[in-house]
């Protein structure tokens, strides 16, 4: 039998005396001590590290989700495979309430790093309720500086996200529903490290 296993039942039949005890309480003490695990030093740091990023990142994505007063109308398709199919047409669907104000229109993307080229070539077709095409026509974006191949946009890791204007201070002919139809033309089967594809409507202030 353990030494404090003896001190406990001498204790309760009244055989243990009170300098005893106090023996038995610091004896405890030590023991709860001695095998309470305690964070180190090093991974304080880095749950401190990691909660004040991720703290920032939610400040930061609050205070642009409040100021963003321009937008109508977002959204993003993705790509689970990391490939945009040649033959796969991405679309959008948007509703404009005041067609007496202009707007921007604008096309995004969010490639990888290891995208292989410095640019793209895209086609977007813009049709209204009945299917009537508005606007239509084949752009080129660079997701990579030419010289540099610095990458464009604003990144997180390794992902990055482009937007460009498509069409810019745009009236609508009325208010009601419209549609974009988007298609890469890069002459591939399949275009690599393509994440998504977007599309963004925000009125002109």
């Amino acid at each position: 039998m353990s030494k404090h296993k003896i001190h406990v039942i001498l204790r309760l039949k009244g055989w243990v005396g009170e300098g005893s005890r106090k023996n038995l309480i610091a004896n405890t003490r030590m023991s709860f001590k001695a095998i309470s695990l305690k964070p180190t030093k090093k991974f304080l740091r880095l749950f401190i590290t990691q909660s004040l990023r991720i703290t920032m990142l939610v400040l930061i994505l609050t205070f642009f989700s409040s100021c963003d007063k321009t937008k109508v109308y977002e959204s993003y398709t993705d790509f689970d495979e990391g490939f945009w199919h040649q033959d796969s047409v991405v679309s959008f669907s948007f509703t404009i309430e005041d067609a007496s104000q202009p707007y921007h229109l604008k096309a995004q993307f969010r490639n990888a790093q290891t995208y292989p080229y410095h640019n793209m070539y895209y086609r977007y077709t813009l049709k209204d309720e009945n299917d009537s095409v508005l606007s239509e026509e084949q752009i080129q974006i660079f997701l990579f500086d030419p010289k540099t191949g610095e990458p464009s946009g604003s990144g997180l890791g390794d992902l990055f996200d482009n937007s460009q204007v498509v069409l810019e201070n745009y009236n609508f002919p009325n208010a009601g529903n419209y549609s974009v139809d988007m298609k890469q033309f890069m002459r591939l089967d399949t275009l690599p490290s393509l994440l998504s594809v977007g599309w963004r409507v925000e009125r002109v202030e």
